[in-house]
């Protein structure tokens, strides 16, 4: 087993978790269709983001910083997942997404800032246009309880899943 290959062990291990996260969202008696669009959202992010670091596994595994930044991402990508399913089997999923909306888009911007960096530390170019535009509007949903802004995200974060599967 390579060095590259072992410390990528930690983050895969965070990674099923938020997997069992996602999927535990059936247990619920009443789903709701908008806590649906983030799991599944969040399913293609991960192997989006599981694709992408591979070309990138030596610079994140380079030094210790860089890995540390590096397990923020996995970290704050399993607590939006937990936001996303209770685990009581009875919740209802909209009360629930509610409830948890600021913090979800909280973790999810936050999450957004930590990518950045990574991807700043391991492609070395500047920080895109497109991901100021994907801060602003994780930022918004922050402050605003609007089903239009939510969507946008959606729709955003969606639009750029399709294009790197296409690509």
């Amino acid at each position: 087993m390579e060095k590259q290959e072992f410390l990528f062990l930690i983050p895969g291990i965070i990674y099923g978790s938020a997997i069992f996260d996602l999927l535990s969202i059936g247990r619920a008696k009443k789903l709701y269709w908008e806590s649906v669009l983030w799991v599944i959202l969040l399913f293609f992010s991960v192997v989006v983001i599981l694709f992408s670091l591979y070309e990138d596994l030596n610079i994140i595994t380079s030094s210790i910083i860089n890995y540390s930044i590096f397990l923020a991402s996995p970290i704050l990508f399993a607590q939006a997942c937990f936001l996303l399913s209770s685990a009581d089997k009875e919740a209802d999923l909209k009360v629930y997404f509610l409830n948890n909306r600021k913090k979800f888009f909280i973790v999810m911007f936050s999450l957004e800032v930590v990518n950045i960096m990574i991807s700043y530390l391991g492609i070395n170019q500047a920080i895109p246009i497109i991901s100021l535009v994907g801060l602003a509007l994780l930022l918004l949903n922050v402050f605003f309880d609007k089903i239009y802004l939510r969507l946008l995200v959606a729709g955003f974060l969606g639009f750029w899943i399709i294009v790197y599967y296409l690509t």
